[in-house]
């Protein structure tokens, strides 16, 4: 994540030396980097990795998820979205490495378990390290169904560019709306019953 050097003004307002004071200056640059530390820790906290696009924001994403090659985390047995046809599906990727998306995880899982069969909720992750992607889904005490890309495929053909991002959607396979960064319970409520109608 880059971020553009403030340039200043060459032009002066009335009464405003054109030139600070040493001292000034390096008070400004103190202060300017102080700010700039407080926005790559909140970015942080919001998204793994990526550019500033994964801060939490959420877009339409028309079209629907490639088709790439699924396995289920658990055993290794081949899997495919194309199952939950029928109803409204939610699409989280994630990684083990990745400290908002392991956050998250429980509020998915609360979710689900609220819904039930309304609405289905799996996990997606391009994790090399499966054993790491299990132990992190073991600590999160997810049930939901959990994929893995073997191909690490799936992120860069969405165009995610950080974790986590979450797609929502509906019955017949079609992404409603793309969610780049974390999202908590009210979050993920206003966004169900925004796109899914109440529940």
């Amino acid at each position: 994540m880059t971020s553009p050097a403030a340039r200043a003004s060459s032009r002066s307002a009335p009464g405003v030396p054109c030139r600070a004071s040493s001292r000034a200056r390096d008070g400004r640059f103190r202060a300017g980097a102080a700010l700039a530390l407080l926005v790559v820790s909140a970015l942080a906290l919001g998204a793994c990795g990526g550019s500033s696009d994964s801060s939490s924001t959420s877009s339409s994403v028309p079209g629907t998820v490639p088709a790439v090659r699924l396995v289920n985390l658990s055993d290794g047995s081949p899997a495919d979205l194309a199952a939950f046809r029928g109803k409204p599906l939610i699409v989280n990727l994630w990684a083990s490495w990745c400290t908002p998306c392991r956050t998250e995880m429980p509020v998915f899982e609360a979710t689900q378990q609220r819904l039930g069969d309304k609405v289905q909720i799996v996990g997606i992750t391009d994790d090399p390290n499966r054993d790491a992607a299990k132990q992190a889904a073991a600590s999160t005490k997810v049930t939901y169904p959990l994929f893995v890309d073997t191909d690490e495929k799936l992120q860069s053909a969405l165009g995610v560019t950080g974790l986590p991002a979450t797609l929502f959607l509906d019955k017949n396979g079609a992404i409603l709306e793309n969610h780049a960064g974390i999202l908590d319970a009210a979050g993920l409520d206003e966004t169900i019953g925004r796109l899914y109608g109440p529940q």
